[in-house]
């Protein structure tokens, strides 16, 4: 096989999400090997967002479509109220972070779901980017999104890359991506100064490494949430969760990684210690294993309202 037809190859990988290997010279690659790359292929959905009126961050995901304005999926929880000011940051040609405003498009307490806009001061760049995450293979320039934008190529989920529900069974593993505990994420310290004698340190995310945690279904899709045995922390909502779809047989390797919700938290459990001097309960919060995930179907619903 030639060099061209392999690059052919390895860039139409990149831009489907999916993957077909078979043990044929040196395109075998090892289970592991095509774990790892699928890893490093969507985490490059996976966006820090913050909100600057109140100073949480959250994690996100890129999700681009003809029928929507592309953007980002989070949860609403981390926000105070539909006027607060938020960003998200993502990958720019150095591979450090960039901010991007943010409009909050549409959102609904009850599930728990936020949709954000990403602002671009011209219109005709937003229109490109636009294409850019639509529809990576034709009209989008990587060198105008580098030069322009200063942006890295990252890759929003796309419908196509949405599970259905019926894949959400128990004891499926799944595979989620964010920044627990602020985890996978390098700041940059300053101190901003709201007068001459008082102000506050802002930590601005720079660099980006999505932490991968798995763990495995454990209940079936009931009103719109389904819960995974997983050790969720803070920092982790808004995190996509994935499932591996396909195949494996003989020496051919066959599969992709299937969209199948966004995590909404974890269920708090908590244990009381006894002061045997005194009698007294010291009742301390405890995380219970148990995440709560938002389910696809949900997300897709909540999509297409207007």
């Amino acid at each position: 096989m030639n060099k061209k037809v392999f690059v052919i190859i390895v860039a139409l990988i990149i831009l489907s999400y999916n993957v077909s290997f078979a043990a044929e010279g040196d395109l075998w690659y090892k289970e592991g090997q095509l774990e790892s790359y699928f890893m490093n292929l969507i985490s490059k959905s996976v966006v820090v967002i913050e909100n600057k009126t109140n100073g949480k961050q959250i994690t996100g995901v890129l999700y681009s479509s003809p029928r929507h304005t592309s953007g980002v999926i989070t949860n609403y929880h981390f926000m105070s109220s539909t006027s607060d000011t938020v960003s998200v940051y993502m990958d720019n040609s150095k591979n450090q972070l960039k901010e991007f405003k943010c409009k909050l498009v549409k959102y609904d307490k009850n599930i728990d779901l936020a949709f954000f806009s990403i602002i671009l001061e011209d219109e005709t760049t937003r229109k490109l980017m636009d294409e850019c995450f639509i529809n990576m293979t034709s009209s989008c320039s990587v060198d105008y999104l580098y030069q322009t934008l200063d942006m890295n190529t990252n890759l929003p989920i796309r419908d196509e890359n949405f599970s259905n529900a019926s894949n959400i069974s128990r004891g499926k593993t799944i595979v989620f991506l964010g920044f627990p505990l602020a985890q996978g994420l390098k700041y940059d310290t300053k101190l901003v100064m709201t007068s001459s004698s008082t102000g506050y340190i802002s930590y601005e995310p720079i660099l980006k490494s999505p932490i991968a945690r798995y763990g495995k279904i454990a209940s079936e899709n009931f009103s719109g949430n389904f819960i995974v045995d997983a050790m969720v922390s803070h920092g982790n909502s808004g995190s996509p969760v994935f499932i591996r779809a396909g195949n494996e047989s003989g020496q051919n390797v066959n599969f992709s990684y299937e969209f199948v919700g966004i995590l909404k938290g974890f269920i708090p459990d908590s244990i009381d210690f006894v002061n045997e001097e005194n009698g007294q309960t010291l009742r301390l919060p405890h995380n219970s294993g148990l995440g709560i995930v938002i389910s696809v179907n949900t997300i897709k619903d909540f999509l297409e309202k207007n």
